[in-house]
């Protein structure tokens, strides 16, 4: 489905699956107070154009936000060959010289320098800085856009442990791994393939599920691009405060309808946040009108100009 056909309808729905990715179409329908068969056949329109991808990820711990610089002619090229790892999470290119962002992690038994020294030999790289994230305000699975009311939102959040959430987690035995496995590739698998593909029985898959959900190891994530959401403008801000204020600063910043992605870096700023506006104007206010530039110091902002990848998801 073109992002431009979509309607109002289309998009609460997708709305619903940021929410709740896993979410039945009958619950989808009661909370937006709409006929089920209306909100199935709308959307399995919208996951079979692929308009809408519902994923998994895993827990958000040893993640670094690397900037790739190099000449603005290769910045696309770079991007592809970062988006083709599979330790990478996210991919951006910027309006800012030949700037690439990406979201990646340290595997396990590897080290930041090898995780440095691999992203710089990728041709027409110049310069890799990585810095670590420390502390996730917002992700995207915790977008909630203005499109839905907060009582809807609430209807459809699944609960999850807020502490448990932010620390690090073993490793997953191989029943779990299986299961996160199947996740990613289809967010939406049903509870019974899913017991079939990995040999468990349909309510242990959905024990183990509704357990890891719960403990944060595993975020159901709905993609959905913010232009199909009617909001086209997409940037990049980086915030510089005081480091006793990053803590209340991240997280107003976060509480923004327009913020889909906030974290604390151990970088030359405190708080990197991803927004998207529904225009310029929009943007104006955010960044100048919001009560959260009080104890900010300079604010860095850039467009984004292309997603190569969202959420572990080439796009």
């Amino acid at each position: 489905m073109p992002v431009d056909e979509m309607d109002m309808l289309d998009r609460r729905i997708a709305a619903a699956l940021q929410v709740d990715g896993r979410a039945s179409w009958r619950q989808i329908a009661e909370v937006l107070d709409e006929p089920v068969r209306m909100v199935s056949r709308r959307a399995n329109a919208l996951l079979a154009a692929q308009t809408v991808r519902v994923t998994a990820v895993l827990d958000l711990v040893h993640w670094h936000l690397a900037t790739l610089t190099c000449a603005p002619k290769a910045a696309d090229a770079v991007a592809r060959a970062v988006a083709g790892r599979g330790d990478v999470n996210m991919v951006y290119t910027l309006a800012h010289g030949g700037l690439v962002l990406a979201e990646t992690r340290v595997e396990r038994g590897s080290t930041i320098m090898n995780l440095w020294t691999e992203l710089g030999a990728i041709d027409g790289v110049e310069q890799v800085t990585l810095e670590p994230i420390l502390r996730y305000f917002r992700t995207i699975d915790d977008w909630r856009p203005a499109i839905l009311t907060p009582d809807e939102i609430a209807r459809l959040e699944v609960p999850t442990d807020p502490v448990s959430s932010q620390e690090p987690h073993e490793p997953l035995d191989d029943v779990n791994a299986a299961i996160a496995d199947a996740l990613i590739s289809d967010g939406r698998r049903p509870y019974d393939a899913l017991g079939a593909l990995v040999g468990i029985s349909e309510p242990t898959a959905r024990r183990r599920v509704e357990s890891l959900r719960q403990r944060g190891v595993l975020r159901i994530r709905a993609l959905v691009s913010p232009q199909a959401l009617g909001l086209p403008v997409e940037t990049m801000i980086w915030v510089d405060c005081p480091p006793a204020a990053a803590s209340t600063v991240g997280a107003a910043i976060a509480a923004l309808p327009q913020v889909a992605y906030a974290v604390l870096t151990l970088g030359s700023s405190a708080v990197v946040a991803y927004l998207a506006c529904v225009d310029n104007r929009q943007l104006r206010s955010v960044l100048t009108d919001s009560h959260w530039g009080t104890d900010v110091t300079r604010i860095r902002s850039t467009t984004v100009l292309r997603a190569f990848k969202r959420s572990g998801l080439l796009l």
